[in-house]
């Protein structure tokens, strides 16, 4: 408040249990095993819009694959990846679920 910004308290009373907490932090550690392995299941790789210097891009964060690898669609479209990391893909990516890892 002293720089007048003011929040509603309500925006940050997420609090959880612990119990809570350590099960969602045990939950991704096995999906990040998982994904280590084969990353070719849709919760390895999440897709999310997002807007780019005006302009619509897919944002798929391969942060839990193994690299390198390639994302493919059903139709032979793809994209090769050197790091696992986000990168801004073409809009269509988040719309079409055929997507997947695959080795490169």
């Amino acid at each position: 408040s002293a720089q007048g910004i003011s929040e509603d308290c309500g925006k940050y009373n997420s609090w959880q249990s612990m119990a809570v907490l350590r099960e969602r932090y045990a939950a991704g550690k096995v999906l990040e095993a998982q994904c280590e392995k084969d990353c070719s299941a849709k919760e390895c790789t999440p897709k999310k819009l997002v807007n780019s210097a005006g302009e619509d891009r897919c944002n798929v964060d391969f942060s839990y694959c193994s690299v390198p690898f390639v994302y493919r669609n059903d139709a032979g479209k793809h994209y090769s990846t050197l790091s696992d990391q986000g990168y801004n893909l073409e809009a269509d990516v988040c719309t079409d679920d055929s997507y997947k890892v695959t080795d490169s």
